[in-house]
């Protein structure tokens, strides 16, 4: 359940936020009376250390399968929207609970997956050139949803006067993700 003094998107070019969504009410957590106080609080100061600790364990479990080999910021970004659980009352991403709630245990068990497949199996790191596509031959059998999440860490773009609500876009490299189907197009959400 959304606390009431959580932030809210989208931003004003349209794009979702919150990406994501932790639990931050109620936690328990070490305090600042004593070396051994503990107290319970809410807020962002309770939910963002949750997010790193488990981005913690996901670089963790990389360094388990693959040495010294990182993970890009954007994978990471991707691992978390896709293997999130969905939150609020309707399917996919909102502006209330982005994609939805962090599950780290499911961001490195698909990672283990990933490690017992060919490096191209679920997990991908490529690069786009400028003006460029890349298709991609996806197989299922039929018996679970396609679920895929492109994530890219989008070059600064030239900040703009301040203004209240200006749609203009602010992304640099605006990627879109389409799903074919014997001959029928499919867009996200």
């Amino acid at each position: 359940v959304m606390s009431s003094f959580s932030g809210w998107g989208p931003t004003d070019d349209g794009r979702i936020k919150p990406d994501i969504v932790a639990d931050g009410v109620g936690l328990t957590s070490c305090y600042n009376t004593s070396p051994t106080s503990y107290a319970t609080m809410s807020g962002t100061s309770m939910a963002t250390p949750s997010v790193a600790g488990s981005i913690g364990l996901i670089l963790q479990e990389q360094r388990l399968l693959h040495g010294q080999t990182p993970l890009r910021a954007s994978t990471i970004k991707g691992l978390i929207i896709e293997t999130a659980d969905e939150a609020g009352t309707t399917p996919g991403p909102d502006y209330s609970y982005g994609w939805g709630l962090m599950n780290t245990l499911k961001a490195v068990r698909l990672m283990a997956e990933n490690a017992t497949h060919s490096s191209d199996f679920n997990i991908q790191e490529m690069v786009l050139n400028n003006g460029s596509t890349i298709q991609k031959t996806v197989y299922s059998d039929g018996t679970k949803p396609i679920k895929i999440t492109i994530c890219w860490t989008d070059p600064a773009g030239t900040p703009r006067t301040p203004s209240l609500n200006n749609r203009s876009k602010l992304l640099v490299n605006d990627l879109d993700l389409r799903v074919q189907i014997n001959n029928s197009g499919y867009l996200p959400w």
